[in-house]
């Protein structure tokens, strides 16, 4: 029973980080307010759902991202103009996790720094 949830998990949240990339490739990376509330959801429905049907990490790596969207759908933080490069390669590195077959090549160091953009957005709102 859980695989077959575990399934439909990844294979929805492929399909709408899909549509999220799509989306920026139309904006050329700019974020208007219907995709920060996208990545917000995508972000949120990752971290709860994942650790859940046993996929682990991602959690971790849409915490901050998860955070940062927040507070921009709130207007507490601005929206730099390299965000959405940032958003489309964090996609890309999620992606990669969700697809057990590309698990390995999965380049931690590289992921570290993704994140470390998305803390220091917060570090600096505090």
């Amino acid at each position: 029973m859980i695989e077959k949830i575990r399934k439909s998990f990844v294979e929805d949240t492929l399909k709408e980080l899909e549509e999220i990339e799509e989306s920026l490739d139309n904006t050329a990376g700019e974020l208007n307010q219907e995709m920060v509330e996208n990545v917000f959801s995508m972000a949120h429905k990752i971290k709860g759902t994942a650790p859940m049907v046993g996929i682990h990490e991602l959690d971790v790596m849409v915490f901050s991202v998860e955070k940062v969207f927040n507070e921009l759908r709130k207007g507490h933080i601005s929206c730099p103009s390299e965000l959405g490069t940032h958003t489309q390669h964090l996609i890309s590195m999620i992606k990669s996790k969700l697809q057990e077959s590309q698990q390995q090549n999965l380049n931690k160091e590289d992921v570290n720094l993704t994140l470390r953009f998305f803390d220091s957005l917060i570090s600096e709102k505090a």
